[in-house]
């Protein structure tokens, strides 16, 4: 899988990982650690050198996967904690923090 420059949509950079989405930069830094960990490799692209391509390594599939399950299985608890109605309206309200937020 080829992540997408950091000039397309962040939740398109996102989405592998179930992040609210972040600034693409930040995610695209955050990763540099992640090559000496042999999670993602970088590569320019042969079209346009000033574009990095980024792409995840078995082992970064691996981790992917995992952070998923993760997402999942506590996406899981806080529905049956507070309910579908509550939840709901959670959902709703942290929508509406998040707007508020970019409004900033």
């Amino acid at each position: 899988m080829i992540i997408p420059s950091i000039r397309n949509d962040p939740d398109e950079i996102a989405a592998p990982w179930s992040f609210l989405v972040p600034m693409p930069r930040r995610v695209i830094l955050g990763m540099t650690g992640a090559t000496g960990a042999g999670l993602i490799t970088k590569s320019t692209d042969p079209q346009n050198r000033r574009r990095q391509l980024v792409a995840l390594t078995p082992a970064g599939h691996e981790r992917a996967a995992l952070g998923r399950e993760q997402a999942q299985e506590a996406s899981r608890w806080i529905e049956e904690l507070f309910g579908p109605e509550r939840l709901t309206t959670l959902t709703l309200l942290l929508k509406e923090l998040g707007d508020a937020g970019r409004d900033r």
